[in-house]
């Protein structure tokens, strides 16, 4: 009888152990700041977009808007359309602060060069009235314009949303369709994002739930989050399917 209970004594205390080493947390090594922009190298408007977008997310660093701010100036400063959005973001959140001024002066003078991409930043400061005293419709179009020309697809994309909403120049569904078209077709997620909605209901075009997804499913395809609008049209599909079904009884 002893020798069960101290068989059994024995049996739970190396359970408890088990248990015990099971619960132990493993130490997670953290990768200090400066290691983690080494590894970024963020001396490209590419990689500096990436380092804002850490510093925003707070992915490996903390996150600090200041310091997203500054990567996302550094790699605006080189024409990086989508780090100007995302500057612009920040400022319409009340999270301001950039130096927009020296940023569309330093954004003119490269696009009266002929640098395409800040062709598109420029006419987004002009629309945004970033940097001029007042908003600009009719310039932010001259510059969206001559970006859209050069083969900037982001350009493309600001012309169909300027003129789908009638800013700068008149409404005009139909050319705002073309524009996010081309746009869209060059793989530019926000146009493929546009060309979804509109489908999913717009006066711009017939809706069509089935094309609104295949646009979805590219624009997610391309970096564009979805997910909600992905969910929402699944049930608008599903209870389409229901009512054809039951109009053909």
């Amino acid at each position: 009888m002893k020798r069960i209970l101290v068989i059994s004594i024995l049996g739970l205390a190396i359970l408890a152990g088990i248990a015990e080493a099971g619960t132990k947390k493993t130490k997670v090594k953290k990768i200090k700041e400066k290691d983690v922009i080494k590894s970024v190298n963020p001396t490209t408007p590419e990689r500096q977009l990436k380092m804002g977008l850490m510093y925003l997310n707070g992915e490996q660093v903390k996150k600090n808007y200041r310091k997203a701010k500054k990567w996302f100036f550094k790699s605006a400063m080189s024409g990086n359309v989508a780090a100007m959005e995302n500057l612009g973001q920040l400022y319409q959140d009340g999270r301001g602060g950039w130096n927009y001024k020296k940023l569309f002066k330093t954004l003119k003078e490269s696009a009266e060069k002929g640098n395409a991409e800040a062709m598109t930043n420029l006419g987004y400061l002009y629309r945004g009235g970033f940097g001029p005293k007042y908003e600009d419709n009719s310039e932010a179009v001259k510059w969206f314009t001559k970006a859209a020309e050069a083969g900037q697809a982001s350009g493309m994309y600001y012309m169909g949303w300027m003129t789908y909403n009638g800013y700068g120049l008149p409404q005009n569904y139909n050319e705002a369709m073309n524009w996010y078209s081309k746009a869209a077709e060059m793989d530019y997620a926000e146009a493929q994002y546009a060309l979804a909605l509109i489908f999913m209901g717009s006066p711009a075009a017939e809706r069509d739930y089935v094309e609104a997804y295949k646009w979805l499913d590219l624009a997610e395809k391309n970096g564009k989050d979805v997910f909600e609008d992905k969910y929402m049209l699944k049930r608008k599909l599903a209870a389409s399917e229901t009512e054809n079904m039951e109009s053909k009884r």
